[in-house]
């Protein structure tokens, strides 16, 4: 089901576009054989309450990574070599 399928099956008005999240975060699992859902997006931190309300038995993982990993990953993100020079 491509993804204008899935929203015209799921979208009407008045519907709250978490409910649209649900649905496809739901079709993403069972399209690619998973079964528990998962989301790795740093802005979450701050939508924990939302996610919370349409996901009630969702489990908040919180990771720290060391800073240095973090300006690593940028690096190889930009390839900018001067990040990993100055460490």
């Amino acid at each position: 089901m491509e993804a204008k399928e899935l929203t015209r099956k799921h979208f009407h008005e008045g519907i709250h576009a978490w409910e649209l999240y649900y649905h496809f975060v739901n079709y993403e699992v069972r399209r690619k054989g998973k079964e528990i859902p998962s989301e790795d997006l740093p802005g979450n931190i701050f939508k924990i309450d939302q996610i919370l309300e349409i996901f009630p038995f969702a489990k908040i993982v919180h990771i720290v990574r060391d800073p240095r990993d973090v300006l690593l990953s940028q690096k190889t993100d930009t390839n900018d070599v001067s990040l990993a020079e100055d460490m």
